[in-house]
């Protein structure tokens, strides 16, 4: 697939079943493998399932947003945040075709959205990502995050906890 054209086409908007629907079509192949570590999708589920899975996410959050296409409406990623300071966020497969420009302002808006989130919490914000998530695990590295080591379920599922400080973004203090 050619790389996608920078325009800066993306917005945000506020979570809506359409947006579950959408990205359920282009989940990335990561994304659906921590939904089935996790126990939100079974092996083998079909777009309907990870669109519940999608749903479901958004109704445990505080605040839920999707990152789109300005023009096409096409969903990149859906992400939010619970009442707990549980953050979360699960992407297209389309972002590993974005140029380095692309991927630049699309990281900016993850940031800016960290940034906002952070000043709401007095503690820090949290979760746990797939171990095999490498991609996940490189961008919430990459902006900041202190990074646990893995942690393994009583399945043997292996989850590597990370947390972001508002102490550690001069922009927050």
């Amino acid at each position: 697939m050619a790389k996608l054209i920078h325009n800066r086409e993306f917005k945000q908007e506020e979570f809506n079943e359409g947006h579950a629907a959408c990205l359920a079509l282009h989940l990335s192949a990561e994304d659906y493998g921590e939904l089935i570590a996790t126990g939100a999708l079974s092996i083998g589920a079909d777009f309907e399932g990870i669109e519940v899975a999608l749903n479901k996410a958004a109704t445990y959050s505080q605040k839920c947003y999707a990152i789109v296409n300005k023009s096409t409406g096409l969903v990149y990623a859906i992400g939010g945040y619970t009442a707990e300071g549980v953050i979360w966020f699960l992407s297209s497969r389309y972002l590993k075709n974005f140029t380095k420009e692309c991927k630049r302002e699309f990281k900016g808006m993850l940031r800016d959205n960290l940034l906002h989130t952070l000043t709401l919490f007095d503690k820090p914000l949290w979760n746990y990502a797939w171990y095999h998530s490498k991609t996940h695990l490189k961008l919430i590295s990459s902006m900041g995050a202190r990074m646990s080591g893995p942690v393994t379920t009583e399945k043997g599922v292996k989850f590597v906890k990370f947390e972001f400080y508002q102490e550690d973004f001069k922009e927050v203090e």
